[in-house]
Formats: structure tokens, sequence, C-alpha cells
């Protein structure tokens, strides 16, 4: 190739960058021309003036959305007045078909605007469908002399007019229309103020949410609608005042607690749905957490206002639901804390259960063996969520027994045995349970290590204790050497000496001289051992360094 012909393609090169510069220039001020930003007269005379497109900007959003804004709410709020008026001086039927012409000549108002004023269009859609909303409403409620006696009627009629409005926000991929619909349907729900139909609106509202969600994503809207669901059945809780009733507590439970559950499981289901790329990656967890935290506050609502005696059957349902589902999720899906989040709600919920058909203090060495039965669990789902509220749970009890309840050697020593046990889980299979630190198994050999000498003090004669306390750190530098731990030795030599404080400071006392000898021989016998044994450890790893 001569050089000519390179000079030829390098001009072509600049020309063609010089052309596409142009026409990104033109895009963006067609962009500007669409949008009303600015007017051409000013493209024209001062492009260089950035302040007044901006201030222009500023002005021509305030017009364009917020006056439609304005415009809309008078709209719609001076048709409700009119319709008011003419209902309070006995036109009902002419009121009636007024809001339905209306509403129809709204719609028609969107038809023509649709590609002037898109944002305009948007607001008369939401005013159209309120419109029949509330001219249906009308037909029966707010009303002295009602058109339609009947309320189901009425209702029937209501849920013709919002399955329409979700027909048409589904057809349009309008998440917001749908928002609206929700919203329609709890406040048929609050207006209905009949029980059963006031919580099965609610069900079935959660349940189109759910069906929104799967097929089209819409998390915003399940979220906006977890939070209304579970606010109109606290309303209910407290005797629906905003239908002007006194506010207080519901007398009879007329089976909420069932669909308080229903809306639970529904809510939960969203959770085996595939992540998909328009998910935030923060939206699963929010989901769960959010449904999980209101509905254990309505549960205990429910539980305080209707079965302070007997609650064992709603515990137990929710935790066999709650363990299972989150089986089903760690089998199902690839989510990491929302398994581990609705095991341990599961067994909470198992905790109250046993709590409920054993009772005080009966139930604590259950409570302590369900203890085990959660690390394992752990174990399975590789979580140290699990671990951790375990361990905690675990003090938790402890302590509530410790302070609230006489001791119990069964109960004492079923502590002793799960703390150990828990902590040799923990220490066997740390990598496995992703343990970062040894403070989870530290708390169960703590509480392991008082509670045997708690437990030794209170089942052995008082005579016999510091005997029983120097075989439990005979047991202890036993297990050391066998587990190679040197945790066990340190929990030996703690025990020892405090065999010896308590000889010292009350057992010669109740002793007789021969028993006495007796248990001194005891403890220097293991003194002795146990400071062979370090010697000749201490040996072994001088000729090892040599």
């Amino acid at each position: 190739m001569s050089q000519s012909d390179n000079d030829v393609g390098a001009i072509l090169k600049k020309i063609t960058e010089k052309l596409d510069k142009v026409e990104q220039r033109v895009k963006r001020l067609e962009f500007f021309v669409d949008s009303g930003e600015f007017e051409t007269e000013q493209l024209q005379t001062a492009p260089e003036a950035p302040v007044s497109v901006k201030n222009e900007s500023v002005e021509s959003r305030v017009g364009e959305y917020g006056l439609a804004w304005l415009g809309t709410i008078v709209l719609f709020l001076s048709i409700s007045s009119l319709m008011a008026y003419l209902y309070n001086n006995g036109y009902i039927v002419f009121s009636s078909i007024l809001g339905y012409s209306l509403s129809v000549f709204v719609f028609v108002a969107v038809k023509y605007l649709r590609r002037t004023a898109p944002y305009l269009v948007l607001l008369l859609t939401l005013i159209g469908h309120i419109l029949i909303y509330y001219t249906t409403l009308r037909l029966h409620y707010f009303s002295a002399q009602p058109l339609v006696s009947s309320m189901f009627i009425t209702l029937i009629l209501l849920a013709g007019a919002l399955g329409a409005q979700l027909y048409f926000s589904v057809h349009k991929k309008s998440e917001l229309l749908a928002g609206l619909t929700i919203l329609l349907f709890l406040t048929t729900a609050i207006i209905s103020n009949s029980s059963h139909i006031y919580l099965s609106i609610i069900s079935l509202t959660a349940a189109i949410a759910l069906y929104l969600f799967v097929a089209h994503t819409w998390w915003r809207l399940l979220l906006f609608t977890i939070i209304l669901v579970y606010s109109s059945h606290l309303i209910w809780l407290f005797n629906n005042p905003i239908m002007g009733n006194p506010f207080q507590p519901m007398t009879a439970h007329q089976y909420n607690h069932i669909y308080l559950a229903l809306y639970g499981v529904l809510f939960s289901l969203p959770l085996l749905v595939p992540r998909k790329e328009r998910f935030s990656r923060a939206i699963f967890p929010a989901i769960f957490l959010l449904n999980g935290f209101v509905f254990f506050v309505l549960c205990a609502f429910v539980i305080l206002m209707f079965f302070q005696e007997q609650y064992s059957e709603i515990s137990l349902a929710i935790s066999v639901f709650c363990i299972s589902f989150s089986i089903l999720l760690k089998k199902k899906t690839d989510l990491h804390f929302a398994p581990s989040f609705y095991a341990c709600f599961g067994f909470m919920a198992l905790s109250l259960a046993l709590k409920s058909l054993a009772g005080l203090p009966d139930v604590y060495p259950l409570l302590m063996l369900q203890s085990l039965l959660v690390v394992s669990m752990a174990l399975w789902f590789r979580s140290r969520i699990i671990v951790v509220v375990n361990s905690f749970l675990f003090l938790f009890i402890l302590l509530a027994y410790l302070l609230s309840s006489p001791s119990a050697n069964f109960t004492n020593f079923t502590i002793v045995f799960t703390a150990l046990a828990t902590a040799r889980i923990m220490n066997w299979q740390k990598e496995r349970l992703t343990l970062q630190t040894e403070m989870m198994r530290n708390i169960n050999l703590v509480s392991a290590f008082f509670m045997l000498l708690f437990s030794l003090h209170h089942a052995a004669p008082s005579q016999h204790v510091t005997l029983a306390w120097a075989g439990a750190a005979s047991l202890y530098f036993i297990m050391s050497i066998w587990l190679k731990n040197e945790k066990y030795r340190w929990m030996a030599i703690l025990t020892l000496v405090a065999a010896c404080i308590y000889l010292f400071t009350k057992g010669l006392a109740i002793m007789g001289v021969g028993y006495s000898i007796v248990v001194f021989l005891a403890i220097a016998i293991i003194s002795i051992s146990a400071s062979l044994f370090y010697t000749n450890q201490k040996k072994k790893l001088n000729t090892g360094n040599q």
C-alpha cells in the first residue's frame, strides 16, 4: 500500500469520527426538544447558557408533573363532592349514572391524550379507576338510602371492578396500577366491617401479590403488599376503629390465626422463585426478614389476646412449617440466610410448644436436648447463624432455669451433658460450620464447668461434695488426654482448685477425721498424677526440640 493510500485512509477515518460526533450532538438536541427542556429559540441563540436551561427544566417539570397531580386530585374531589351532594339531596340514581359517565369520559380523554401527555394520562387512568370504585362503593355504603341494599351484591360488583382493574394493570404491565388495585382491595376489606369477609379479602390480596411477583417480578409491589396486609390484620385485631368501632382488642379469635398463617405461607413462597437478573440481591433477604418479623409480632399479639393458656397447637404448627420450609429452601434454592432464618424461627416456635405442653420447670430438660437437635441441623445446613442463635438461646434458657426454678438433678446433668456434647460437636465440625472463633464453644464449656460443680453440689451429700468434685477433675484430665485438648485440662485444674477451696472452707467442718484423710489422699493423688503428666509432657517437648 502506497503513502497516498495511507493518507486517504487517515482522512476518511477523521471524517467518519467527525460525522459520528455530529450525529450524537443532533440526537441530544432532538432529545431536548422532544422533552421540552428548552425552546427552539434558546437552541439557536443561547446554547451556552446552562443556568437558564436548568431553570427552564425545573419550571417545565413543575408545570408538567406538579400541575398534573394538582389537577387530577382536584378533579376527583370535585366529582366526588358533586356525587355526594346529589346523593344527599335524593338524586341517588342520577349520582351513580353521573359517576360512571364521568369515568367513561376520563378514559376517553386518556385515549386522545395518550401520545401528547403521557404523565397526565397515567394520573387520569388512576383517577378513572378510583372513580369507578368510588361510584360502585356508594351504591351501598355511606348512604342513608342505598341504591343497592345487599352488601354482598355490592361486594361482588366491587370485585368485578377491581378484577377489571387488575386485568388492565397486567395488560399494560403497570406495577403502579396494580399497586392501586391492591390498596383498593384492602380498602374494601376494611369497609366491609365483617370479620370473615374482611380476613378473606386480605388473604385474596396476598395471593394476588404473590401471583404478580411470580408472573411479572413486581417485587416492590410484593413488599408494599406485605406491609399493607399485616397492617390490615392489625387493624382488625383492634376492632377496625377506622369504621367507627370502639378502639379495643377483639374479644373472640374468630379463627383469625388461620388467616394469619395463610399470609405467612403465601409470603414465604416467593423465596422459591428462581433469581432473575431484574432482582436485586437484597430482595430475598428483605422479603423473608420483613415477612418473618411482622408475622412474629402479630403472632405474639394473637397469642396474648386469645391463647395465653393454650397455644401449643399454634406453636407446633408454625414449627413444623418453618423447619420443613427451611429444608425445602436448602434443597431447592441457593439462598444462604433464608433457610437458617426459617430453621431458627421454627425451633423457637418448637420451644414455645414444648413449654406449653410440659410446663415449667419440666420443660427445661427437653429444651436442652432440643439444643443438640439444633446443632445437628446447623451441621447439615453448614450454618453458623443457627449455631450462634442456639448458643444465646441456650444461655437464656440456662439463666431462666437458675433464676426461676428449684434445682432438679435430672435437669442439672442434662444441661451439663448438652453443653459438653455441643462443645464437642463444634470442635469436631468447626470447618463444616465455618466457625472463625472459639467464642461459641467456650460459652458451652464455661457453662458445663459451672453447671457440673452446681449439679454435684446439689446431688451429693455435703460431706461428699469435695470428693465428687475431685472425681470430676479426674474425668476432665482423662478427657484431655483422650481428646488431646488443653481446654479440658484447664477445666480439670480449676475444678481441683474449687474442690480444695470447698474442703478448707466448709468440708472439714462436716467431715469425720477418717473421711477427711481419704479426701486428702484423693486430692493429693490426683494433683501429683497431673503434675507427673505435665512433667512428662515437658520432657517430651524438650527432647523433640533437641
